[in-house]
């Protein structure tokens, strides 16, 4: 799954899963569409594969709390 970083603590391990701000989509892919910035190794781009919404940082929530920030989006 694209956008998912794992940490590690010594006790256990936590999945932090990148989220659309805009409409809460856990769909994000990095935007590969600039071939120099890829071989510059430029920061790229996330879209969200669902409504569009593209930036250069998401944010990313816990697994568990997904359904959470959501929730908050919508108020």
């Amino acid at each position: 799954m694209h956008g998912t970083v794992i940490l590690q603590s010594s006790d256990k391990m936590e999945r932090y899963i990148k989220i659309c701000p805009k409409c809460g989509s856990i769909d994000i892919k990095e935007e590969l569409d600039n071939p120099a910035k890829v071989r510059l190794g430029a920061p790229l781009d996330f879209i969200c594969q669902a409504c569009g919404f593209k930036a250069k940082i998401f944010p990313e929530v816990k697994e568990e709390e997904i359904e959470e920030f959501r929730k908050k989006l919508k108020q």
